[in-house]
């Protein structure tokens, strides 16, 4: 998979849960609700 690829999947992720949840949610609960359903974020 290409960065570009996995990059956007991220994105789109973000981009609904912000919508699910009428944009209150900031990073820190964002990022615990990506690492819960398996994404890795800021991975180096």
């Amino acid at each position: 998979m290409a960065a570009g690829d996995k990059l956007a999947a991220l994105k789109d992720r973000i981009r609904e849960i912000q919508q699910r949840h009428k944009g209150r949610y900031g990073y820190r609960r964002m990022t615990a609700t990506l690492h819960s359903v398996g994404h890795a974020v800021n991975s180096k």
